[in-house]
């Protein structure tokens, strides 16, 4: 483990102090804690895959051939593999 100096405004460092106090840990722990969480949720939006259920309602289309009707079917036909 190598040791680095960071800076932090005070209200932060406030809020990092009550909340390691709250949880009996050191604030260098607290902070490991909130780097781990951040790079895993980082590794996981960037691991996932959007499938066409995720676009369903994003845009309008035009009256005419209007989309909405038959969403799943055209993204299927549109958006395959």
């Amino acid at each position: 483990m190598k040791r680095t100096t960071i800076y932090i405004d005070d209200a932060k460092l406030n809020k990092l102090k009550v909340f390691s106090s709250s949880e009996n840990i050191s604030m260098s722990v607290a902070i490991r804690i909130a780097i781990d969480d951040m790079l895993e949720k980082k590794s996981v939006q960037k691991d996932k895959v959007i499938g066409y259920e995720d676009i369903i309602g994003i845009a309008e289309g035009p009256e005419v051939n209007n989309v909405s009707e038959k969403v799943a079917e055209f993204l299927k036909e549109n958006f395959r593999k």
